[in-house]
């Protein structure tokens, strides 16, 4: 026996028109010849909901429980009443509708219980209803066509309401039977639920008074109604800018009534987009008549036909049509035969996958073979379908002689560097080649020997590295002199810093190389020879030392004695112009400061100690006698043969300036030490690098809060003397750096809150060049400072 259906099936019964059942009610009265019929279903809430014929419940139909047609339900199969007086299940529903014998049967689907459809009359059954029965249970078995339909009827209407394009559904009359979203959207129209049911002319109002502007749109739809036949494709222009595509589609009912379809779609931006291939097609064509007299142009079509050859790729292939299907004694006959199958196939392929096209082969144009670079992209329609090929044809003959032409001169140029190269690296002299920024950019191994260096240690190094410190602003001179333009070679005398420690005095020749581009940065303009001339120099000097004793033997001694005399007195007259300027100096500048330092003994310190007025006096008296000192150092300068040189051990001379700032260091709080490690033996004057040495750690000292370090080392380090003075202090703003040499400079209001003269790196800066060596000062700010001193090592025996 069948059962109630679940309530999912249920729901498509909460939707449902009553009216959709109408006809089947009242074919139900018709076919028992009684006053009542009706067909019920039972929705997801158990309710009843349907139709009945005959009007006998005003008030709403009562549920399925307790009435004839839950019997129906119940038994799952017909039941017939014949006499409500004589059958107690029907005594209440007679009594309130004065209907007396009734005949229902049960609604299936898909085998399960979905509702009733039944009978009813106001008098007792008199015989067999077994006709009645079978005609309510053909009545019953169109009820799932009908809710099948419904179904169908509720997805189209959800699909139409989704569609991007505008859908209208109309009757024979005009009225609106459907419509979606899209259709209210372009025109700005009120939604699809209020315009279903309107007839034409309200439609049509509606439409006219629309903001968009559509009055096109009434016109024709006007036309195509008179006339009953379809329009497709038919553009409308709206007054905001918009174009619509309007189809216009007469078709037939289920019923064989009469429809009319609108559809319309938004090809505003398609319209723009091909108004846009057309112009870009023109241009393109343009482009073509004014492009390069080796350049042809070309297009091809989806099916490899050309829609457009210059003239140049008609001369170059004598044919019009150059697609992959042509025949090879068409298109390819101007081809190298070595070609032709490898273009066929290249072409073939890439019309197949439509990609992107290159190649490059070879044809035979009046009278010479000519080398050609093909390239094409493919192109596509508004839509996006496949269009074709465009594409150029490079004639690069020209340029393939011009390369080879300039490959063998290219050829014939490094024979004669392989052999120039040849004739440096065997030369024993040292030969260096020299860039546009005066550094080295490569030495032969002569000079690679000489100055003890590899060659990734000489590449990128100054010139002006490699002779003393004295000869250097000379030689730096000459060599901006050489790459301003100088013509001719140079030629000067240098003390060169050979392999250590050898120093050796050199010829030094420049001699400038043709004239380079600007950005040919590695380019060579300069070749720098040094010649050691130091045994010929020496010899000279030998050579002149015996011409002059000569020369004074055969001078009277009389003469002698007066030019030596005369020599004296100019030394007495230098030396005492000296003394009197420094016995100036010390009267004006140092007098008063002994004046002031002895009353100052007198002064009563009031028991401050350091903070006491005398104290304070004595300690800037202590100030201006070293700034009156280094003063005079400044001005005199550092002359090298004053020097008193000696070897010595840098790195113990550097303990010993540790040991002595320990105190400061202490009082600061600074962690100061010197590391160990084994000699350092340099040639120098002891106190002159004692006293850089002091200035730097008394800097760092300075610079370096407490809890901070400060590292001294020496060592020796690429062929040369390293002292370094590490510190973590506040460091150096990079603004800075290059003016922490310069005389009196004290740097950033931070840093200049230290005491100094600003006068104590640049005599350790003329201490250091004295020596032929250098002052280096690398920093971090917030990380800290490390100055280097760099010094020629000691002479080996």
């Amino acid at each position: 026996m069948a059962t109630i259906a679940p309530s999912a099936r249920r729901a498509v019964v909460d939707s449902i028109d009553a009216e959709v059942l109408t006809d089947l009610a009242e074919l139900a009265a018709l076919a028992g010849g009684a006053p009542w019929g009706g067909v019920f279903l039972m929705d997801s809430d158990g309710a009843r909901r349907g139709c009945e014929h005959g009007d006998v419940f005003p008030l709403g139909l009562p549920p399925f429980e307790g009435t004839p047609c839950g019997l129906v339900l119940d038994a799952g199969a017909p039941v017939v009443i014949a006499d409500a007086e004589v059958d107690g299940r029907f005594n209440d529903l007679a009594d309130l509708t004065g209907l007396w014998s009734y005949a229902g049967v049960p609604v299936v689907e898909d085998g399960a219980l979905i509702g009733t459809a039944c009978v009813a009359w106001k008098a007792p059954l008199e015989g067999p209803v077994d006709d009645v029965v079978s005609a309510l249970e053909r009545i019953a078995s169109q009820v799932p066509r009908r809710l099948e339909l419904h179904r169908t009827q509720a997805a189209l209407r959800t699909i139409v309401a989704t569609l991007p394009d505008g859908l209208l559904l109309q009757d024979a009359d005009g009225t609106t039977l459907m419509t979606n979203p899209a259709f209210s959207r372009m025109l700005e129209l009120p939604g699809p639920e209020q315009l279903e049911g309107l007839d034409r002319d309200t439609m049509r109002e509606l439409i006219a008074r629309s903001p968009v502007g559509a009055q096109r749109l009434l016109e024709r739809s006007a036309e195509v109604y008179a006339s009953g036949h379809a329009i497709v494709g038919l553009d409308i222009e709206l007054d905001n800018g918009r174009t619509l595509e309007w189809d216009f589609l007469p078709v037939e009912g289920a019923g064989g009534d009469a429809r009319r379809v609108w559809h319309i779609r938004d090809v505003t931006a398609r319209r723009a987009a091909e108004r846009r291939a057309a112009f870009s097609e023109q241009r393109f064509q343009t482009l073509a008549d004014a492009g390069s007299p080796t350049t042809a142009v070309y297009q091809l079509g989806p099916d490899g036909q050309p829609v457009f050859l210059d003239e140049l790729s008609r001369e170059l292939f004598n044919v019009a049509n150059i697609g992959p299907d042509d025949a090879p004694d068409t298109w390819t006959r101007t081809l190298h035969p070595d070609d032709v199958d490898r273009v066929a196939a290249n072409w073939a392929g890439c019309f197949e996958r439509q990609a992107h096209y290159s190649d490059q082969y070879r044809v035979f144009s009046n009278g010479r073979i000519r080398h050609i670079v093909a390239e094409g992209a493919p192109i596509h329609d508004a839509d996006g379908a496949f269009a074709g090929f465009v594409g150029t044809l490079h004639d690069v003959t020209d340029q393939l002689e011009s390369a080879r032409a300039r490959a063998h001169s290219e050829q014939l140029a490094r024979h004669e560097h392989q052999r120039l190269s040849d004739l440096v690296a065997g030369s024993p002299e040292p030969i260096l080649s020299i860039g546009p920024d005066g550094r080295i950019a490569g030495m032969n191994p002569a000079a690679l020997q000489t100055f003890g260096m590899t060659r990734q240690e000489a590449v990128g190094k100054p010139l002006t590295d490699l002779v003393a410190g004295a000869d250097r602003a000379f030689l730096r001179s000459a060599v901006e002199e050489a790459l301003e333009g100088g013509e001719r070679p140079a030629a000067l005398e240098v003390l060169a810093c050979g392999a250590r420690p050898r120093m050796f005095l050199s010829q030094l020749v420049l001699i400038p190389m043709r004239r380079m581009p600007v950005e040919e940065r590695n380019a060579v303009v300069l070749t720098a020879i040094f010649r050691d001339v130091s045994d010929q120099h020496r010899a000279q000097l030998e050579h002149l030392k015996r011409l002059e004793t000569e020369r004074t033997a055969r001078q009277a001694a009389e003469d002698a004695q007066a030019v030596l005399e005369e020599r004296l007195e100019e030394l007495h007259a230098v030396t005492r112009a000296k003394d009197t300027f420094v016995s100036m100096i010390s009267h004006e500048l140092r007098t008063p400061l002994t004046a002031i330092r002895a009353f100052a003994g007198f002064l009563d310190d009031d028991g401050l100690g350091d903070e006491s007025p005398v104290a304070v006096i004595e300690r800037n008296v202590e100030r201006l006698e070293r700034i009156v000192g280094d003063l005079l150092e400044v001005k005199a300068g550092i002359d090298p043969a004053v020097l008193h040189l000696e070897e010595f051990d840098l790195r113990r001379l550097a303990r010993h300036e540790v040991a002595s700032h320990a105190p400061s260091a202490q009082e600061t709080g600074v962690v100061l030490t010197a590391l160990d490690g084994p000699p350092v033996m340099v040639c120098g004057d002891a106190g002159r690098i004692g006293q850089v040495i002091g200035t730097l750690v008394d800097n760092a000292l300075k610079f370096t809060p407490a809890g901070e370090q400060v590292v001294v080392d020496a060592q020796a380090r690429d062929g040369a003397v390293v002292l370094e003075v590490r510190d973590t202090g506040c460091g150096i703003a990079p603004e800075e750096l290059p003016r922490v040499f310069e005389r009196f400079y004290q740097g950033s209001a931070g840093r200049s809150l230290a005491k100094g003269s600003g006068l104590g790196l640049s005599i350790a800066l003329l201490i250091a060049d004295a020596h032929g060596g250098q002052m280096d000062v690398s920093s971090r700010p917030g990380e800290g400072t490390t100055f280097t001193m760099t010094l020629p090592p000691a002479f080996e025996e």
